[in-house]
């Protein structure tokens, strides 16, 4: 269940509202460090409702329009869909310039108290909060203990083959077509979603048809370039090969040209995604970069050893 604190008071109705437990970050990407605060939250949660008697159920307090410079992993709606699936009770959010400003003790005492009703917390050990990003984990330990709370977890780093886990590097991961590492520190393939919009047929001419999303600008871009991908359509992962970037080749000849992602569904499919159509693209390996070529017939021939590279990816697979 989802709840956007910022449309909700004290003398709205919360007083209805269990207490919990509550995780605390931006979670963009929802990766594997993220899911050991949810883990930690579920636990903790499990925890003092034994310890209390009475239901204590597991939250996350997060921000909505918190955008980093390069772009997010996952757009809002995905990030708690993300959360709920690793089977938090609720999520809290409220838009990040409601709350930016709020000193560390107005946030412990009017938000996670007053508000959540928080009887715990788990935090990472880089957690900032509060005015100038004053708060970090000691203060809201600080804060919690004023108010007769000692329940709070803060979690160490997670480490992957050397890597400090984080949604920094999975962003970077993303934008240099790394989707291996992407899809390790995430825990599953990177992905992005969006609405199948009509394109310029150009793949149809050459027998190559495509399927076509716009690309969100405010999630981090993909590095251009050619990659194996399953599109995920009414539940089926149908294999593809698809291109991310803003087709050169044909530079100038339908003017300016927006990032798209282009996506050729391989083998014989019986059925597709039709204009409208909501799918999810799963990043499983990046073949090549975008390149300029210098006709459509040499474009049409390196599709072709594309198609062919991929087909023997999901065969072996």
């Amino acid at each position: 269940m989802y709840f956007d604190i910022g449309d909700m008071s004290v003398e709205s109705g919360m007083s209805a509202t269990p207490l919990c437990v509550v995780a605390l970050g931006n979670f963009d990407g929802v990766h594997i460090a993220h899911r050991k605060l949810l883990e930690k939250t579920e636990a903790l949660a499990g925890k003092l409702s034994s310890k209390l008697g009475k239901e204590v159920v597991s939250a996350v307090f997060t921000f909505r329009g918190l955008k980093p410079a390069v772009g997010c992993i996952t757009d809002f709606e995905r990030k708690l869909e993300l959360i709920e699936a690793c089977g938090i009770d609720r999520c809290y959010f409220a838009d990040f310039e409601k709350v930016r400003d709020m000193p560390p003790a107005e946030f412990v005492s009017d938000v996670l108290l007053s508000r959540l009703h928080a009887v715990g917390a788990v935090c990472g050990f880089n957690f900032r909060f509060g005015r100038n990003a004053a708060g970090d984990a000691s203060v809201l330990r600080d804060e919690l203990l004023g108010h007769g709370i000692s329940e709070l977890s803060v979690l160490p780093p997670v480490f992957y083959n050397g890597i400090k886990v984080s949604s920094t590097e999975v962003r970077k991961a993303v934008a240099d077509g790394n989707t291996e590492l992407a899809a390790a520190l995430l825990g599953r393939p990177y992905d992005i979603s969006g609405n199948i919009v009509h394109g310029r047929a150009v793949g149809r001419r050459m027998s190559c048809p495509t399927l076509n999303l716009m690309l969100d600008s405010g999630n981090v871009a993909p590095r251009f370039g050619v990659y194996f991908a399953r599109c995920l359509w009414n539940g089926n992962p149908l294999p593809s090969i698809v291109n991310i970037g803003v087709r050169p080749t044909f530079d100038g000849e339908y003017g300016e040209s927006l990032p798209l992602c282009e996506i050729h569904l391989l083998g014989n499919v019986d059925a597709f995604p039709q204009v409208g159509d909501k799918v999810s693209v799963l990043f499983d390996k990046f073949c090549r970069p975008e390149i300029r070529f210098s006709s459509a017939d040499m474009l049409y021939r390196r599709i072709a050893d594309d198609i062919e590279s991929a087909e023997k990816f999901y065969l072996s697979r």
